[in-house]
C-alpha cells in the first residue's frame, strides 16, 4: 500500500502524462485495494487524463471522494464500446451505485449487466461487481442473499490478497447476517477472520480492524455494552485511520445506543461533538440524519433544530430513512412531536418481516407497543410486546428494551418478568433508579396497572 502510493508520488512529480497515463492504465485494480482513495484522487485530480480506462478509474476515485459532478462529468466521457469486457463491468458498476443514473431498479439493471461481462473472470473485477451487486439486493431488501453475495466477493478479493476489498466486504455481509439475527455465525466468522489476519504485516493488519463493526453491533443488540464498546472503538479508530467515509453513519448509531445502554449521557455526547465536528460541514444527508438521531436521544442543547428538522424530513419525502420514523416515534412518545408516526412505522415492520430485518423490527415494535400504550389501548400494546418478547427470547434482541425509557414497561414486566429481573438489572441503571422504577412492580405483583390478564 505505502509503496504504491510512493509509486504514484513519484509519476506525479513528474507532471508528464505520458508517463502518467500507462501508470494508470497499468495499476487500475491497485487503486481500488486501498482505504487511501481520497489521496490518489487528489493527485489525479489536476490532470487531463484521455484515455477511457484512466478516465474510469478517476470517475471512480471522484465518487468514492464526494466529487459527484466531477465523477458525473468523467463518467459520461467515456466511450463505453471501447472497453474491455472487464472495464465495461468497472463502468456499469460504478453507474449502478450513483443515484445520478436512474432509479434503484434502473440501477440493479445495470449490476445485472454488469455481471454478464464477469462471468468468466474470476478477479477483482468479478469481486467488485458482486460486492456491488450486493449493495444494491440489500436495498431491495433481500438482506440474505445480499450476504451470499458480498461474502462470494470476499472470499475472491481474499484469494487475490486485495485485503482492503476483502475486509470490506466481509464486513458487509457479517453486518447483513447480524440484522438477521445469526449472531453465533457473525462472532465465529469473524473470531476466525482475526485468527487468520492476526500474523499478517501492520499495513494490512489495520484492514481486519473493521470486523469491530459488526462484532460490537452483535455485542450491542445482546446487551453486551461493554463488550460492544471494546469493539466499536476498535473499529472506530481503524475507520479513522483509513479515512473510510462509507463506514461512518452504522458506526455512529451503534455508538450512540450503546452509550444509551450504559447510561451513559456524558459519552455519548463527547462522542455527538465529534462526529458533528467531523460532518456538519459536508452536508452528508445520512451523516446529518444520524447526528440529529444522536441530539435528539441525548437532548442536546440543539434538541429543538433537529425536531424540526425530522418533522420537515418526515412530512416531505416519499421514502422516508427507517432512522427518521424511529426518531418521529420517539419524539412522539416523548410528547416532544405529534406527527402521525403509525402508518409508516406499521409499512416500515412489513418490510422488515418481508427482508427478515428482526433487529429493525425490535424496535419498532416496541416503540409502536409504547405509542399505544400511552393511549390507553392496551390490548394493542400487549399484542406487540409479546412478539418483541419472542425475539427476546428466541433471537436473542435484548437491547431495544432498554433503550429508551417506556411507559409501559410495567406491561413488558407482567407480561414477562425475566427481562426486567434478568437483564434489566444487569444494565447500567443506578440502584436508586431501580428501586423507584422497577421494585414496586414485584413487591406487589398481584397489581394489575393496565387491566389485562
Amino acid at each position: 500500500m505505502k509503496r504504491f502510493k510512493q509509486f504514484l508520488d513519484d509519476i506525479i512529480e513528474t507532471k508528464d502524462l505520458n508517463q502518467i497515463e500507462p501508470f494508470v492504465k497499468k495499476n487500475v485494480v491497485h487503486f481500488f485495494d486501498s482505504p487511501y482513495l481520497t489521496k490518489y484522487y487528489q493527485c489525479l485530480k489536476p490532470f487531463q487524463l484521455k484515455s477511457n480506462e484512466s478516465k474510469l478509474v478517476l470517475a471512480w476515485l471522484a465518487f468514492l471522494s464526494g466529487d459527484f459532478m466531477s465523477h458525473y462529468m468523467h463518467l459520461m466521457s467515456i466511450k463505453f464500446d471501447e472497453l474491455e469486457d472487464v472495464m465495461k463491468a468497472l463502468y456499469l458498476d460504478l453507474k449502478s451505485i450513483s443515484k445520478l443514473f436512474g432509479t434503484l431498479e434502473e440501477r440493479y439493471q445495470f449490476s445485472l449487466e454488469s455481471l454478464k461481462y464477469v462471468e468468466k473472470d474470476d478477479t477483482f473485477y468479478k469481486g467488485n461487481a458482486l460486492a456491488i451487486h450486493a449493495n444494491l439486493i440489500f436495498l431491495k431488501g433481500e438482506i440474505r442473499k445480499a450476504a451470499e453475495y458480498f461474502e462470494k466477493a470476499f472470499e475472491i478479493f481474499f484469494r487475490e490478497q486485495l485485503y482492503f476489498q476483502a475486509s470490506v466486504a466481509i464486513s458487509n455481509s457479517l453486518q447483513d447476517y447480524m440484522r438477521l439475527g445469526e449472531f453465533s455465525k457473525v462472532i465465529e466468522k469473524a473470531q476466525h477472520i482475526l485468527m487468520l489476519t492476526s500474523e499478517f504485516q501492520s499495513d494490512d493488519k489495520i484492514y481486519w480492524e473493521v470486523l469491530g463493526l459488526p462484532l460490537g453491533a452483535v455485542y450491542m443488540i445482546t446487551n453486551k455494552p461493554a463488550l460492544a464498546l471494546e469493539w466499536l472503538n476498535r473499529a472506530e479508530r481503524a475507520i479513522d485511520q483509513m479515512e473510510l467515509v462509507h463506514m461512518h453513519g452504522s458506526l455512529e448509531i451503534y455508538l450512540f445506543k450503546t452509550y444509551l445502554l450504559m447510561k451513559d449521557n456524558e459519552k455519548l455526547n463527547q462522542f455527538l461533538d465529534k462526529t458533528c465536528h467531523m460532518f456538519d460541514h459536508m452536508h452528508i444527508e445520512t451523516m446529518q440524519t444520524v447526528i440529529g438521531y444522536g441530539k435528539i436521544v441525548s437532548n442536546h442543547t440543539s434538541i429543538n433544530v433537529e425536531i424540526e428538522r425530522m418533522e420537515q424530513i418526515f412530512l416531505e419525502r416519499e421514502n422516508v430513512r427507517p432512522l427518521v420514523i424511529e426518531s418521529i416515534a420517539y419524539l412522539n412518545n416523548h410528547q416532544l412531536s405529534n406527527i402521525e408516526f403509525v402508518e409508516k412505522m406499521v409499512q416500515l415492520m412489513d418490510g422488515y418481516r418481508y427482508s427478515g430485518d428482526i433487529i429493525s423490527l425490535q424496535t419498532c415494535l416496541l416503540q409502536l407497543a409504547e405509542h399505544y400504550y400511552i393511549k390507553n389501548d392496551y390490548a394493542a400494546s400487549k399484542l406487540l410486546i409479546e412478539e418483541a418478547i419472542d425475539n427476546y427470547h428466541l433471537k436473542n434482541i435484548k437491547a431495544p428494551f432498554y433503550l429508551y425509557d417506556y411507559k409501559c414497561f410495567p406491561l413488558i414486566s407482567k407480561i414477562d418478568k425475566r427481562i426486567a429481573f434478568g437483564e434489566f438489572l444487569r444494565s447500567k441503571l443506578t440502584k436508586t433508579v431501580l428501586t423507584q422504577t422497577l421494585l414496586p412492580e414485584f413487591v406487589a405483583p398481584a397489581i394489575n396497572p393496565c387491566g389485562i390478564d
